[in-house]
């Protein structure tokens, strides 16, 4: 399962909208639906480690407490002490999470993006999920973020098979997306 948690916001267009009650009441929502549909590993993408605009806790421990997934792995891609911000992407597990990696993405502006990868361990079987969140302004930045995904995801074969989920800011149905090149160029089997 991947989700993009856009802070805990929910709907709302802004962090000022949003009382700390209602991320809260968000975030419950949202362990819900992963308890009715109970995924071994969700990818999270927009998640918050304390943080002054998304109630100064951390969404993926609240969530693994809220949810029978007890193991995570939050990569904080953007940390921004004097705007008292601290969020990037995690995974949360049934399973334990091995051999982790957070790789932020190099950023220009304040919004920086990145993935993290863990191996899950489900008896005597690995393999490596990954958690990608890209650019949302720029297909310049989005195609320089995924030649260094390419290059995690290419590692993480090494170790076996790969499962990657991510909020990608593009569709394979636009023409002109650089999804194209990576799917193609890594051989991707896509739902």
């Amino acid at each position: 399962m991947t989700l993009n948690l856009g802070h805990g916001r929910g709907r709302a267009l802004s962090h000022s909208w949003v009382t700390h009650a209602q991320i809260k009441r968000n975030l419950d929502r949202v362990a819900r639906v992963i308890a009715d549909l109970q995924p071994d590993v969700v990818a999270l993408q927009e998640v918050d480690a304390p943080s002054s605009w998304s109630g100064q806790f951390n969404h993926v421990d609240y969530l693994s407490e809220q949810t029978s997934l007890p193991h995570w792995f939050l990569g904080v891609q953007a940390h921004y002490s004097r705007l008292g911000l601290s969020y990037g992407t995690a995974l949360l597990s049934r399973h334990p999470l091995t051999r982790q990696l957070n790789k932020p993405y190099r950023a220009k502006r304040w919004d920086a993006k990145g993935c993290v990868a863990a191996t899950v361990s489900v008896g005597s079987a690995e393999l490596t999920c990954i958690s990608s969140h890209l650019d949302a302004h720029s297909s310049r930045v989005r195609q320089r973020q995924l030649r260094a995904l390419t290059q995690v995801v290419l590692a993480a074969r090494k170790q076996g098979p790969v499962i990657l989920g991510g909020d990608f800011n593009t569709s394979r149905r636009w023409a002109r997306s650089p999804l194209h090149a990576f799917i193609d160029t890594l051989a991707l089997q896509t739902e």
